[in-house]
């Protein structure tokens, strides 16, 4: 009986293939003794080789079956180190996505505070030079100001800080957004500063 390619096979596959080969030569060969005749000369001695064949086809169960054992045993161990090496990058996946997670929310709790900002600024534009405005109303809103250029100065160092952290892991994407966010800022806030610069002081 000529045995399957074995070429792409690992040690427990070939045990397998191996031990599935002889047993089909010991039916083989048990079958053969079953119908032999053995009266005469000739039968006998065909009936005793056939038997030496059965015999040795026998040890070879038993080596195929160590074998198998062998491979089975090696298999279990490859298993387990498998299970090993995923469960340790499982973990570094989740800490990954964690990590990922916990900086998207600061960059959406960030652009969140920036929007707000933002709007209140307008508003306090779109009011200040409102003809319906007193000198009084005008000159509340626009010490307002100097702290909505501080407020800036704080949202540009956490985008940059955010920026830094989103590096350290290496999202690009994040890394991209938090910077675009701190040079928009970072021109409002110029634009503020030399705002609050150049306004004549109300008496």
């Amino acid at each position: 009986m000529t045995l399957p390619s074995l070429k792409n096979l690992g040690d427990f596959g070939i045990a397998a293939v191996e031990l599935d080969h002889t047993f089909g030569d010991f039916e083989r060969l048990a079958g053969e003794l079953e119908r032999l005749e053995f009266e005469t000369e000739k039968g006998l001695e065909r009936s005793i080789k056939v038997l030496g064949r059965f015999s040795e086809c026998g040890v070879r169960i038993g080596t195929n079956i160590e074998k198998m054992a062998k491979a089975l045993e090696g298999a279990r161990k490859s298993a387990e180190i498998a299970v090993q090496k995923t469960a340790a990058r499982a973990a570094e996946i989740q800490a990954r996505r964690e990590e990922y997670e916990r900086l998207h929310e600061r960059f959406k709790t960030l652009s969140e505070t920036v929007r707000k900002v933002s709007s209140t600024m307008s508003d306090l534009q779109s009011t200040k030079t409102s003809a319906a405005l007193s000198d009084d109303e005008k000159h509340a809103i626009a010490s307002r100001l100097p702290e909505f250029e501080a407020n800036l100065g704080v949202l540009i160092d956490e985008s940059r800080k955010l920026e830094e952290s989103a590096k350290s892991v290496n999202l690009k994407s994040l890394v991209e957004n938090a910077d675009a966010m701190a040079q928009s800022l970072g021109a409002a806030k110029r634009r503020l500063s030399n705002f609050i610069e150049s306004r004549p002081t109300l008496q």
